[in-house]
């Protein structure tokens, strides 16, 4: 499968609006990466190359998990991790 076509958040709903499955989607890591960009790239004073904002956003995509993790290993937010 190429890169970029697999669904973001994919589910089948039946007849009824019943969830009936869900399939891999998209990396909580990937959705943290692309709300940094958005931000980035809405921001009217950012400066620097497409690639330096996609480095930018994979490290604040980064960084909040690491943080995440963090709190979970310090008892902060036990059961927590991996829910948005």
């Amino acid at each position: 499968m190429k890169l970029g076509s697999e669904p973001a958040f994919p589910q089948t709903i039946d007849d009824m609006g019943t969830i009936r499955s869900m399939t891999q989607g998209m990396t909580r890591r990937q959705w943290l990466v692309g709300m940094a960009l958005q931000g980035l790239v809405a921001c009217s004073n950012a400066e620097g190359t497409l690639s330096q904002f996609a480095r930018y956003a994979h490290e604040y995509a980064d960084a909040i998990l690491e943080h995440e993790q963090k709190e979970v290993s310090d008892g902060k937010r036990l059961g927590q991790l991996g829910r948005l």
